[in-house]
């Protein structure tokens, strides 16, 4: 058998200006039907910068509370080439932060249940892409035992 790993390279790939978030006790807006999915909103401009590059982090992170556990994230894609976006948090008290959500490329929307830790946290979105696969590796392990044999009386 035969292992094939994917590195996914986000080191360098620059994050977002990160956004506090608090929830606080409402009342909140109803939000819309779907609001929770990772889509694409309309109108922004493609990306046009390769991940990594200068300039390809996402901007204009923005975050609205939608009920008493939810935020609707939205931000710019500025990357062209990107396999996918990472949503990162760092609630309060932490040191630092850790994936949330992966999405898909071109996504540039997603709504976010949170956990009771994350009532206060900061958020960032950053572009990744996938590192070429690693070489292969065969290992065999354990000993070679002869098949189990019975003893006649």
């Amino acid at each position: 058998m035969a292992l094939v790993l994917m590195a996914l390279v986000a080191a360098g790939c620059a994050a977002s200006a990160p956004i506090d978030v608090t929830l606080g006790d409402g009342p909140y807006p109803k939000p819309g039907p779907g609001w929770a999915e990772p889509r694409v909103i309309p109108g922004g401009s493609p990306g046009i910068r390769p991940v990594g590059g200068e300039g390809a982090a996402p901007t204009g992170l923005t975050a609205t509370v939608t009920q008493a556990d939810g935020v609707a994230f939205r931000w710019a894609d500025r990357a062209r080439d990107e396999e996918g976006f990472l949503l990162e948090d760092r609630p309060a008290g932490r040191p630092g932060y850790r994936v949330t959500a992966v999405l898909a490329p071109d996504v540039n929307a997603f709504g976010l249940l949170t956990l009771p830790e994350e009532r206060h946290a900061s958020y960032r979105v950053r572009a990744f892409r996938y590192g070429p696969p690693s070489n292969v590796v065969r290992r065999t392990t354990g000993d070679d035992l002869p098949s189990p044999t019975t003893e006649e009386d």
